[in-house]
């Protein structure tokens, strides 16, 4: 007897082999855990609708090239579009989600690819609605807007305390027609990813796994007269190869006293120190580092590169001389580092705070 196999569920994958497949209900349980806690707040009337806005495409200065584009933070989390340029809305009440799109003129499919209908992204990104709009006026978002009669708008406007930079609330011609509110969402959805459901964490673990994959490819090449780019180069390579066609940050691939320079690897200094014998070799993956110190010769370096997969990073350090073998002096630091390192480690439990 033959049995019908289910559906398989929508999923985000890299494609390959290697590349982690992530289902798309995480972005449901994200905008559900969303709107349980909006639900508690006295502050927030039925019929309150989210909307946010999602990252814009630009092109590079003046010229007619546009930088790969990565969707910005927190309207991935909600919604986990990949394309620029389009709005997200959630319906509190019910957990209903709404995302708008540019209508694409017919010469896009010359240049990008096939024009798809509404429903290919209903499908796609595992929402309820879908609609264009054409971005000359947005009349689209209005008209669908009005016709949920949301008491208010819940717009993104939060200061981002690391960066000290705020995030921009979502702006359409016509919004100035609702009610809205730019206080209450930011504190809400900011504390929520920071608690990651089980999907996120499989997801990290995910990028944990390309990162140790790019940390064994830049040990086994590494050799003395590399120059830091060649290392930089390395992770790339290995980090693109398994799916993630974004960095986190500016690699920093830092040799000798250029390891003084936290940012070190910006325009004015591409990482193109040679790497002398004797350096030691402490690599941070995807948030990725490595530090080259040489006790005997007063030399340190340090390498950080960073790289995503679906948006989602980690952070892994680890130490190896450039030789191949530790000095005694590079040794003894290596384990006092190490032992701290698993005390750490064995120590950690819920509750305690950051300092302790």
């Amino acid at each position: 007897m033959f049995y019908k196999s289910p559906p398989p569920k929508p999923s985000y994958s890299a494609g390959g082999y290697s590349a982690h497949r992530v289902p798309l209900e995480l972005h449901d349980i994200n905008r559900r855990r969303l709107c349980d806690r909006l639900k508690q707040r006295q502050d927030v009337p039925e019929g309150a609708v989210v909307f946010l806005e999602g990252g814009k495409s630009q092109p590079r200065h003046s010229g007619d090239t546009e930088d790969l584009f990565r969707q910005e933070s927190y309207y991935h989390w909600a919604f986990g579009v990949l394309e620029p340029d389009s709005y997200g809305a959630i319906e509190v009440d019910t957990g209903r989600s709404i995302v708008f799109l540019p209508e694409l003129h017919e010469s896009y499919e010359i240049w990008m690819g096939k024009i798809q209908p509404p429903e290919h992204y209903v499908e796609k990104y595992v929402v309820d609605e879908v609609h264009f709009y054409k971005e000359e006026d947005d009349a689209k978002i209005v008209e669908v807007l009005k016709s949920k009669n949301p008491s208010v708008l819940l717009r993104l406007k939060g200061m981002n305390t690391d960066s000290k930079k705020t995030s921009k609330p979502a702006q359409f011609k016509g919004i100035d027609q609702f009610n809205l509110n730019d206080t209450t969402l930011h504190p809400e959805i900011t504390e929520l990813r920071v608690y990651k459901s089980e999907r996120e964490i499989d997801v990290i673990r995910a990028a944990c796994a390309i990162a140790g994959e790019a940390h064994k490819a830049v040990m086994r090449m590494a050799r003395p007269g590399n120059y830091e780019y060649h290392l930089e180069s390395v992770f790339r390579g290995t980090v693109s190869h398994h799916g993630c066609r974004h960095l986190a940050y500016t690699p920093i691939v830092a040799s000798g006293p250029n390891s003084a320079v936290l940012h070190y690897g910006h325009a004015g200094a591409p990482n193109d120190r040679q790497i002398d014998d004797g350096d030691l070799v402490s690599v941070v993956l995807l948030l990725f580092m490595c530090t080259f110190v040489d006790i005997g010769h007063v030399l340190d370096s340090l390498c950080d590169m960073g790289g995503e997969y679906y948006c989602y990073a980690s952070d892994i350090t680890c130490t190896f001389p450039i030789s191949g073998k530790f000095t005694p002096e590079q040794r003894v630091i290596f384990d006092a580092v190490s032992d701290a390192n698993l005390q750490l480690r064995t120590r950690t439990r819920i509750g305690l705070f950051l300092l302790q």
